[in-house]
């Protein structure tokens, strides 16, 4: 079943049941936290609530425990995680866990979280093209390094997609070819 991104007054993508999934995930199987570390961070999370329950995860894990209801209960209770959070905001999470979708639903939530950023560089940079005290030809260069970064600072970590590694792999091959064959390879007689 598809799920549909849902927009908040018509402008920013989230989806909460991604959200939900992450968080549920992370929880049953806290080793996952370290291997997706590096794709992980609490602004891909929409609401104060969501990026609050991350912040538990994250210490709780952090703090070599376990990360079960009552764990992430107390580590809310004695840190500021910048939301106040109820034991049944914990329970309403477990619910959601799928290891087997875990790297999908964290690359559903990058995506989202890149359209985001996009969309305030793109509201930024809308006010700036209507400043007529402004060089238009600058503005457009500005916005193009602007959104540049952005997309490097989101990149994707090392992880590519299939058509990404074929292509890859294609251009080795033809390479390869203008070589006769010797190019990316080791000659074993």
């Amino acid at each position: 079943m598809k799920q549909e991104i849902k927009y908040e007054q018509g402008v920013l993508p989230f989806d909460t049941d991604t959200e939900f999934a992450v968080l549920s995930s992370l929880m049953m199987y806290n080793e996952k936290l370290s291997v997706y570390d590096d794709l992980l961070s609490t602004e891909l999370f929409y609401y104060e609530k969501e990026k609050a329950i991350f912040r538990c995860i994250d210490g709780v894990v952090n703090e070599g425990g376990i990360t079960d209801v009552n764990s992430l209960y107390a580590y809310a209770q004695g840190h500021d995680v910048g939301y106040p959070l109820e034991k049944i905001d914990f329970v309403n999470i477990v619910s959601c866990a799928s290891k087997r979708t875990l790297e999908q639903d964290i690359m559903r939530l990058r995506d989202m979280g890149r359209r985001r950023r996009l969309w305030r560089i793109l509201q930024e940079y809308s006010q700036k093209v209507l400043d007529m005290t402004l060089n238009l030809d600058d503005v457009i260069s500005d916005l193009m390094v602007t959104v540049s970064d952005s997309l490097d600072e989101s990149g994707n970590n090392g992880i590519v997609s299939n058509d990404e590694t074929l292509k890859g792999v294609h251009r080795v091959m033809l390479e390869n070819k203008k070589d006769d064959g010797r190019g990316n390879c080791l000659m074993t007689g």
